[in-house]
């Protein structure tokens, strides 16, 4: 781990990149995925590759906090600083209060094991594949809502407009009409003069 032992001012280091240090005392862990798992899944392929290719932890979130919105800039920056203060990288992550305890765990496994980069394009695949499973689910819902609310208008225009015009050709006439065809006049009236207000 790479520049784990220099002397670290953090106000200076603020200073000089221009970033504010989040959680700078340790939180309490929380059991909750805060960052989008898109993101978590194009960070961690991002840092799998820097890793495996021959750069250091603390040198891999420079390079790739560049082009990251400021939620997960600054979580970089926390882990960094962790890191400089002698924190181990799980620990380092744990510390940010961002990241599940599986998220955790399994970076705790990749050190102990010495395939941090293999664990990273693990947990890169996992949330590529949560993610794309969550936008599966939500077409799939997404299809029976929208029948239901064509449905209801398609039948609440019936109502409003087509039954009317049937109501003045059965009074029109003086046609029996069944009990049925009554209740739905009734409703059309009842929905036309309280409802919708027409």
């Amino acid at each position: 781990m790479d520049d784990m032992n220099i002397p670290f001012n953090i106000e200076k280091y603020e200073k000089e990149n221009e970033v504010k240090i989040i959680n700078k005392k340790e939180s309490k862990f929380k059991n909750k995925q805060k960052i989008k798992q898109k993101d978590l899944s194009d960070l961690c392929q991002q840092l799998g590759m820097l890793i495996s290719s021959g750069c250091g932890i603390t040198k891999s979130l420079n390079n790739i906090k560049s082009n990251r919105n400021s939620k997960i800039k600054s979580t970089l920056d926390s882990i960094d600083y962790n890191l400089k203060e002698g924190n181990s990288i799980a620990v380092s992550f744990e510390k940010t209060n961002m990241f599940n305890e599986f998220f955790i765990n399994m970076i705790k496994a990749g050190e102990m094991s010495g395939n941090i980069d293999e664990i990273f394009f693990s947990l890169s695949s996992y949330y590529k594949k949560e993610h794309e499973f969550k936008q599966k689910l939500k077409s799939a819902m997404l299809y029976p809502v929208l029948v239901m609310a064509v449905t209801f208008f398609v039948i609440l225009f019936m109502i409003v407009y087509v039954v009317p015009k049937f109501e003045l050709i059965f009074s029109g006439n003086n046609i029996n009409i069944p009990l049925n065809t009554k209740i739905l006049i009734e409703s059309s009236r009842f929905i036309r003069m309280y409802l919708i207000e027409l």
